[in-house]
């Protein structure tokens, strides 16, 4: 029985139950009414058949018998004469109507609750398991550009991700460059909905669904009028919905847990590293055990699907591509130390490798055009910002006499390894109140960089005055104060950061960094200074202001004003 024949079923017996139990003087039709409504009960399922009939039965006896109801002042003497074979029934014994009372309650219920759709006071318990959250963030954006910036800084990300790249011989005009001159102010909106159920003690599961403009792994920003894909038109159409998160995470005991799938960032580390918005597709492992009443020590560790190798990519050649996924390892361990119930700590350090990142040259190409690609293509970076030193992939051979004829149509990819060693540190005072103090700072280097490795390549970008040297860096750091509650939640709690930070062009991984910084990537130096006001009910107004130039090469300086109105529930 579904929810709906059950309600009607309960509707239809209490209604037939009702008539029968409230009126004592039956017209001169209530016999066959009556004994239609008792068949009413057989047939749902109400009452037995054995029952019905011993219903009947007496019903019958009584009659025979002459019991009636109280009549009302105008009735007739005596009631008429009746067919033989008709059974009039005018009254129910209350034994018998306490005992259909009771057995309909007991059948309907009993249902109910078997069901799940009536049970008094309760939710049903599927309902339980399922939390759904989300949150809804308007946002005003203004990018202000030194007007002395240089303007040829090649999109690369364009580059990478159109058909067939770029034509590095010149013959088909400039690449596609960066905005960097003008600037540009935008309303953005980002919608996000979490569903997460509780499945069993030990497993979990969510998933996430999100606005964006673009399939970019750090930004859920969907820009009003702007449309949707690449280049953001103003086209003022509908507006992309994307799967940003979905996961099982299993917790077989109190100190540990994994997540699988598409999950959320577990390392602690800053923006510096990871923009807030990233999530990680693989394996996430966590522990976390109590030393003593003060220390507790943690750990992070995974292994994470960055690029996976398309199963027929080398279209159209006849001799695909080879295999080249790239993944991330990652291992974290740390300590939480509390002094006091209002002063604590925590450090962490971390090592981050990056296989298979780098680009590589391909074996002489050729047939580099539309219809074709060369044996390292799949080496290209699929997602860049701005700052790591790339370079090109293809090797074109020439086929004309003038190689100005020959079209070269170039990839880029990573000119660098990436092996990150992090070190992160915070520490809180409660000062007044609920207002804390608290001074954070991080340090990254990558030790996969190779200097001398870099100098001898042909580089895209990052070079040094004469064209032909590397002119970059492996080290980023941070530095930052905040003043007030760190998570506002109460009506006008509030704070105020202050940080300081330095990416040199091969520290992180420009891909996964601060989108916002310095309009995203590496290269970069600046001061971040930001306030909120918790205005109302889980709503909170942020404005922020990123100041940014360039550590090296040509100049790059940009403000990057914020102002955030969100809400979540």
């Amino acid at each position: 029985m579904n929810r709906n024949l059950g309600r009607t079923l309960l509707g239809t017996t209490w209604l037939a139950c009702a008539f029968m139990l409230t009126a004592p003087v039956a017209p001169a039709h209530a016999d066959a009414t009556t004994e239609k409504l008792i068949q009413i009960l057989v047939q749902n399922g109400v009452l037995r058949k054995d029952q019905a009939a011993a219903l009947l039965a007496q019903a019958q006896q009584e009659a025979a018998s002459g019991m009636t109801s109280v009549k009302p002042a105008n009735a007739p003497e005596a009631p008429p004469k009746l067919k033989p074979g008709t059974v009039r029934v005018v009254y129910i014994p209350e034994v018998v109507r306490n005992q259909i009372a009771a057995e309909v309650k007991q059948q309907v219920m009993q249902q109910a609750m078997e069901e799940g759709w009536a049970e008094p006071n309760q939710t049903p318990s599927w309902i339980q398991q399922i939390k759904i959250s989300g949150d809804i963030r308007i946002r005003g954006s203004a990018s202000l550009y030194d007007p002395g910036n240089a303007n040829t800084f090649p999109d690369f990300n364009s580059i990478n991700s159109s058909s067939n790249g770029y034509d590095a011989s010149g013959n088909s005009g400039l690449p596609p460059f960066l905005n960097t001159t003008q600037n540009r102010e935008r309303m953005q909106l980002r919608a996000r909905l979490d569903i997460a159920a509780h499945v069993s003690d030990w497993v979990d599961t969510d998933f996430m669904i999100a606005t964006g403009s673009d399939r970019s792994p750090v930004s859920t920003n969907q820009t009003l009028g702007g449309g949707s894909g690449s280049g953001n038109a103003g086209d003022f159409q509908k507006y992309s919905i994307w799967l940003d998160r979905g996961d099982i995470t299993l917790h077989p005991s109190p100190a540990f847990k994994a997540i699988f799938g598409r999950g959320p960032d577990v390392y602690d580390v800053s923006d510096l590293m990871y923009d807030p918005e990233v999530n990680l597709d693989g394996v996430s492992l966590q522990s976390s055990i109590p030393i003593t009443d003060r220390l507790g020590w943690f750990s992070n560790g995974g292994a994470y699907t960055l690029f996976n190798t398309d199963l027929n990519y080398g279209e159209p050649n006849l001799v695909k591509s080879p295999n080249n996924n790239a993944y991330l390892f990652a291992v974290q361990t740390g300590a939480d130390y509390h002094f006091t119930d209002h002063q604590s700590a925590r450090l962490a350090v971390g090592y981050f490798s990056y296989a298979n990142v780098q680009g590589f040259t391909s074996a002489l190409c050729t047939s580099p055009t539309a219809y074709g690609s060369c044996s390292t293509d799949s080496t290209r970076a699929p997602f860049v910002q701005f700052g790591n030193t790339l370079m090109p992939i293809r090797d074109i051979a020439i086929t004309t006499s003038s190689s100005s004829a020959t079209p070269q149509p170039e990839y880029y990819g990573l000119a660098s390894k990436f092996q990150l060693l992090d070190l992160h540190g915070r520490y809180a005072d409660n000062i007044i109140n609920n207002d804390d103090l608290v001074f954070e700072g991080e340090y990254i280097k990558n030790l996969g960089l190779d200097q001398n490795a870099l100098a001898q390549r042909e580089l895209a970008n990052n070079t040094d005055p004469s064209g032909t040297g590397y002119s970059g860096g492996n080290t980023a750091y941070m530095a930052k104060i905040l003043w007030g509650v760190q998570t506002p939640a109460k009506l006008w709690d509030y704070n105020a950061s202050l940080a300081y930070k330095y990416l040199e062009t091969d520290s992180v991984l420009d891909a996964l960094t601060d989108s916002k910084f310095h309009m995203g990537g590496t290269n970069a130096k600046g001061f971040v200074l930001s306030g909120t006001l918790n205005v109302g009910s889980n709503t909170t107004l942020t404005t922020s202001w990123y100041s940014a130039k360039q550590v090296t090469g040509a100049p790059y300086a940009v403000d990057v004003i914020l102002t955030d109105l969100m809400t979540g529930f």
